[in-house]
């Protein structure tokens, strides 16, 4: 990948990973990594925790997973901060030595409906593409601190994956889907989530993406009771923003420091 996270590199699994841990290290943010697998296989693994960031593509879910999550989100207080996009959409196995294998291609018909706990869902209208991000609620607390013209609501135009020719038609593992590979440039881009019909009716949109299919949505479900809160950027390149747009980083930086926050 280069030997600086600022170097080009597209890919959406590693590279915004890599760029995620590298913003959390440089806002000195203490963070442990759980795998899919460890929430799999331990129940309680979530239980000292106040918050959990679901990064870049977290898309492949066991059952088990799904209701660890779950728990700790309902009754625990725990916060969900979905920084990824295609979030929970397949359903997936786990065998003993830890691989894995797909069951089904929807989460919500073979299981249970994700957007209960993320609020929103993937579609294709907008794959391939980036774009920067248009505030809907500037008022809301999750942009405390940041700045927008009144003529230019916008943030996130910039985001370390962006316009990525495809390399040709043989593997690529940078997983391009398009015949021109990623196009435009922007934190709401190559996979992105919507609004679901069946979220809670709680859920609403504080931003959304300018893709011309329509952008990831950014949405925010405050915590009730013993719930925790649920923040969604909604969008694979996001991550890779953060160490390079300054909206971006103080708007997460607001929802960890609410998140910490609760009790």
């Amino acid at each position: 990948m280069g030997s600086t996270v600022y170097q080009p590199f597209t890919n959406h699994l590693a590279s915004s990973e890599w760029r995620l841990l590298a913003w959390l290290e440089r806002e000195n943010i203490a963070y442990d990594m759980i795998s899919g697998y460890d929430l799999h296989c331990n129940p309680r693994i979530l239980n000292n925790y106040q918050c959990i960031v679901l990064s870049s593509h977290c898309e492949y879910w066991s059952s088990d997973m799904f209701e660890t999550l779950k728990k700790a989100h309902n009754e625990q207080n725990l916060w969900i901060l979905n920084l990824s996009g295609n979030t929970l959409y397949r359903q997936i196995e786990f065998f003993d030595d830890g691989s894995s294998r797909c069951i089904s291609l929807s989460f919500q018909k073979n299981y249970a409906d994700e957007t209960q706990l993320i609020g929103v869902r993937f579609t294709m209208r907008d794959y391939g593409t980036c774009a920067a991000y248009k505030v809907k609620k500037p008022e809301h607390w999750a942009f405390n601190n940041i700045h927008f013209h009144p003529d230019y609501p916008y943030f996130g135009e910039q985001s370390l994956l962006q316009n990525t020719p495809k390399k040709g038609w043989s593997y690529d593992p940078g997983r391009l889907g398009l015949a021109n590979g990623l196009y435009g440039a922007g934190a709401s881009g190559w996979e992105t989530d919507k609004l679901s019909r069946s979220a809670p009716k709680d859920c609403y949109i504080i931003a959304s993406g300018m893709n011309k299919g329509g952008g990831a949505d950014m949405v925010v479900r405050e915590p009730s009771g013993s719930r925790g809160g649920m923040f969604s950027a909604s969008s694979i390149s996001f991550p890779a923003a953060l160490l390079i747009d300054y909206r971006a980083s103080q708007l997460v930086k607001n929802i960890l420091t609410r998140a910490l926050d609760d009790k």
